[in-house]
């Protein structure tokens, strides 16, 4: 499980469950204000979650979806109140192996992905969020 504490300092851990990415948030004193977030919408296959804050307390949560013959890069926004966005597929060249993401923030307006790819490179792109 992966944990990240807002500006507003309430706290949302992420993790994954029978191949599905969810998330919960929880105020600063640790009781929980929101039940389980679907972040995959039932997928399925879903690995490797990573989550940035926005500077507005909002948050972004990314992962790899593992296909047969083609792993995907996907992600979804949340406001500060937990309302989701649409699942955006983050489009890459180079398919990224089953290995954790490293996820930045650039300007508050960009998502920085690193990855490593299956002939054994990293990369990065930047997209706007």
């Amino acid at each position: 499980m992966k944990s990240i504490t807002l500006r507003n300092y309430d706290i949302i851990d992420v993790k994954e469950e029978d191949g599905n990415i969810y998330a919960f948030k929880k105020a600063r004193n640790g009781v929980q204000i929101i039940n389980k977030l679907n972040v995959s919408r039932d997928m399925g296959n879903c690995k490797f979650a990573s989550i940035i804050e926005l500077s507005n307390s909002a948050f972004y949560i990314v992962w790899l979806k593992n296909e047969t013959s083609n792993n995907k890069i996907f992600g979804r926004r949340y406001t500060p109140q937990g309302l989701a966005g649409k699942i955006n597929e983050f489009k890459v060249t180079k398919q990224p192996e089953l290995k954790e993401l490293t996820v930045e923030l650039k300007d508050d307006f960009f998502i920085v992905l690193t990855w490593t790819s299956n002939d054994g490179n990293i990369y990065r792109k930047t997209f706007n969020q």
